[in-house]
């Protein structure tokens, strides 16, 4: 019992800070038939226990394919837990765009169904369903988006949910991605052991960090994003 309330509190944790697949790396974008992109984050919800507020160490890297212009198949391994001994953190995900604009500018929607794994080695993994809803406008190199990505906790049933905006700007084969996050608002951060940043003591807000290098495997294409 303890061991799965550990992992329950962990798997909290690691939503909250991006474990389960954070802002999501797509932004509301399909990257294209044929892409292979290499991906990260980093960054979390704000922290005070060791004095100024920072965010927490969240690391989640992977990689995402373009099955077809509109659906990419994605996966990710969080350093995090594995930095904490015993656990390991996993994600997978299909996106799939519902709005995709036409050349250089326009607006983009998409969503992702995936799901988050967690394990200790020891009592066992936990599949938690992810899902998420994100959209945006590109002005040529620039995409300023915004979305909800929501996860159920496999252990507890909890309903867990980050809100979040941003924005990415393509750079060549390169994307730069930054974002503030309002994670799980209505979970009441009062006895929790971490000090979060939290409005009214409700969930806790942060910002996280991206980076992204894709290259299309037929060959090279014309444009700044394949």
């Amino acid at each position: 019992m303890a061991r799965s309330l550990l992992l329950s509190t962990i798997l909290l944790a690691l939503f909250a800070t991006g474990g389960s697949g954070c802002a999501p790396t797509h932004a509301g974008r399909t990257i294209g038939a044929g892409v292979l992109q290499l991906e990260g984050n980093l960054g979390g919800p704000f922290l005070r226990n060791l004095g100024p507020p920072l965010p927490a160490p969240n690391l989640p890297v992977g990689a995402r394919y373009g099955i077809t212009d509109r659906i990419d198949a994605s996966a990710h391994l969080n350093l995090l837990p594995l930095s904490m001994g015993g656990f390991m953190a996993l994600d997978a995900a299909a996106t799939f765009a519902l709005v995709r604009h036409e050349g250089r500018s326009g607006p983009n929607l998409a969503t992702q169904i995936g799901g988050a794994l967690l394990t200790d080695f020891e009592s066992g993994a936990r599949i938690s369903p992810t899902a998420d809803l994100a959209g945006g406008y590109t002005f040529g190199w620039l995409t300023p988006f915004a979305g909800a990505e929501f996860a159920v906790d496999a252990w507890g049933g909890r309903v867990l949910g980050n809100f979040f905006a941003g924005l990415e700007a393509d750079i060549g084969h390169w994307t730069v991605a930054a974002s503030g996050v309002w994670f799980t608002p209505w979970f009441d951060t009062y006895s929790s052991v971490v000090d979060y940043v939290s409005p009214g003591r409700m969930g806790a807000v942060g910002g996280l960090l991206g980076l992204k290098y894709r290259f299309h495997l037929g060959g090279e294409k014309e444009g700044g994003r394949e």
